[in-house]
């Protein structure tokens, strides 16, 4: 029985692989890192631990938050591991990292592209600066300088997420193609 060829150019499995590892650490740290600072933030306005009744609610709010922004850097990871930079067979590491750090960006701008929509398709704008009915242009400088915040913060955020599954795709097609050639030369 032959395995899948991972020698080929584009394959999915460690672009899937990839983004699947990125998805579930980001989706971890992400409702983590949430609900610990409100529970802190809670407990320290309140002075005691009472905060800890605002966990549920507090990971209700951060699990849509983080996939919102999660989905769409990890569809853009898969999308660029598989069809514009893969992981391939042989690569060396200098060259996986640049695939990876490439593909990161790729989903970075798909995020980013995401918030966008879904800021200016909302139409509830909290704040425009001229005061009337109609925007004006000041409050879309507001709103690139929000989604530019948004980019960097979500670029610190997810680079060593990011570098860890691309680098442990690699791993893995480094040491697993070999086995899975001995074993389809051997049948």
């Amino acid at each position: 029985m032959t395995g899948p060829d991972f020698t080929a150019k584009r394959h999915p499995l460690p672009a899937a692989i990839a983004a699947g590892v990125f998805l579930v650490l980001a989706t971890l740290v992400g409702v983590t890192s949430g609900v610990i600072g409100v529970v802190y933030m809670q407990g320290v306005t309140m002075q005691s631990l009472d905060g800890f009744e605002y966990a549920l609610p507090a990971f209700g709010q951060a699990l849509p938050h983080t996939l919102g922004l999660m989905v769409p850097v990890a569809i853009g990871l898969f999308l660029s591991l598989w069809l514009i930079a893969p992981l391939r067979f042989g690569m060396g590491l200098g060259a996986a990292i640049g695939r990876t750090f490439l593909a990161l960006v790729v989903g970075l701008i798909l995020s980013v592209l995401v918030q966008a929509f879904l800021v200016l398709g909302q139409n509830q704008l909290a704040l425009n600066p001229g005061g009337g009915e109609q925007p004006d242009d000041r409050l879309y400088l507001l709103i690139g300088g929000g989604l530019l915040n948004t980019a960097w913060t979500l670029f610190a955020d997810t680079l060593g997420l990011a570098l860890a599954a691309g680098l442990g795709a690699w791993g893995w097609l480094r040491t697993r193609v070999p086995a899975l050639s001995d074993e389809s030369v051997s049948a």
